[in-house]
């Protein structure tokens, strides 16, 4: 008797009629609004359809044939289906579907509800079977879609009829993958395979995906967006997360600098390369150590460390105070991880940044050897001769692509 004034609650709450069904289909009761004289049977293929639907604990609100509002849920041990209505809402429905049967109803006997007396009614009639209670962000997620994501569904609607038409498919995923394995594992021979087989269409050209409306603005984000997977491939590879990220934002910004849209394959082609390196160059120096070239988390630590102190002087004492580790220890264990001593990783670094700045930036050499940290510049010059063969003047001549005052 409880159940049952319960579905004349919601039968009459939504002015509409309520279908009662055991788990097996079978039908166990229908409750009419007391407007209805006689509640007009669900017909099979609906009753079908919606039983298809069904979510495990939500609800599941269906837009049929354009027009009527059938809701269902389950209790413990029945299936509710809630409808006709017609319910004003702002917002599209995600699930719709096409009956081909006559829905049997008078269309004046079904009335109209404000999506927000709807959910008055439905929300806390399913919140009575529940020990977890479904709240009206949840419901209205799970069964309209936001305006953009609208949006979202006809292009992929659009872009799967026009590839069908078209002939035209993706370059597939497992090539993708490949890629970015060859440059997880520093593997350039295998990224040059990769290349070779990526889809050519007849006219010379490779084929991409659409990102943007605007097609030069298509090609950007593609170019951004293979970038940005490369990066994350050497950083699964190896290579420190911050030189990863800076060196990923640095092509970025060229991509969105380039005038000639032909660039940007060459610029992309190019980014993958020099991830590949990096993780290859780190590969190759742990092949040169004692130990197995396997990464150590408090090793990798100390790098973390290093790279986001290179703009100042960096100690072994440090370092290992930092971590909270013995500084003997630490510094063995760096040199049988990295095949080299500690001191000559920071002085590397430190001096592999230079190098970049000497490239890409505008200041002096003196500004550069106290942002590193160098006792002066001489000291600095000394050792990047030592180092790189040149020193630091005749590398930007060399190198620099604008001239800079100094």
């Amino acid at each position: 008797m409880v159940e049952h004034n319960h579905f004349v609650f919601i039968a009459e709450g939504l002015r509409t009629c309520l279908y009662a069904f055991f788990q097996d289909g079978s039908v166990l009761e229908t409750v009419n609004r007391a407007m209805m004289e006689e509640a007009p049977a669900l017909p099979e293929e609906l009753k079908s359809t919606l039983m298809s639907l069904l979510p495990c604990e939500g609800i599941r609100t269906v837009l049929v044939n354009g027009k009527y509002t059938y809701s269902l849920f389950q209790t413990p041990d029945r299936v509710l289906i809630v409808g006709p209505n017609l319910v004003i809402n702002h917002q599209p429905y995600r699930y719709t579907v096409n009956v081909e049967c006559p829905l049997v109803f008078q269309e004046d006997a079904v009335y109209e509800l404000s999506i927000d007396t709807y959910q008055l009614v439905l929300l806390p009639s399913r919140n009575l079977y529940y020990e977890k209670r479904l709240s009206e962000a949840e419901y209205l997620n799970d069964n309209f879609l936001h305006p953009s994501e609208e949006n979202v569904q006809k292009d992929y609607q659009e872009l799967l009829f026009t590839a069908q038409e078209e002939q035209f498919s993706h370059n597939p995923y497992s090539l993708e993958k490949r890629m970015l394995s060859a440059i997880e594992q520093g593997d350039l021979v295998l990224l040059e395979e990769c290349r070779r087989q990526e889809i050519i269409d007849t006219n010379g050209s490779k084929r991409f995906g659409t990102l943007s409306d605007n097609a030069e603005r298509s090609y950007r984000n593609l170019a951004i967006c293979a970038i940005t997977l490369a990066s994350r491939a050497a950083i699964r590879g190896g290579v420190n997360y911050e030189l990863a990220f800076s060196l990923c934002d640095s092509y970025i910004l060229e991509v969105e600098r380039l005038k000639n849209l032909y660039g940007l394959q060459p610029l992309t082609e190019k980014a993958k390369t020099n991830f590949c390196t990096m993780v290859k160059e780190i590969r190759e120096r742990q092949k040169r150590s004692e130990a197995a070239p396997i990464r150590n988390p408090l090793v990798e630590k100390a790098k973390d460390y290093v790279f986001a102190n290179l703009h100042r002087k960096v100690t072994l004492s440090q370092t290992a105070e930092k971590l909270h580790v013995n500084q003997n220890y630490l510094s063995e264990l760096f040199r049988k991880t990295e095949g080299v001593p500690f001191s000559s990783f920071i002085m590397t670094e430190k001096l592999k940044l230079a190098r970049r700045m000497l490239m890409y930036s505008s200041y002096s050499y003196i500004d550069i050897a106290n942002y590193l940290g160098f006792s002066s510049q001489s000291h600095f010059g000394k050792l990047f001769k030592e180092r790189f063969g040149v020193t630091p003047r005749e590398y930007r001549n060399q190198y620099s692509a604008t001239e800079y005052q100094e």
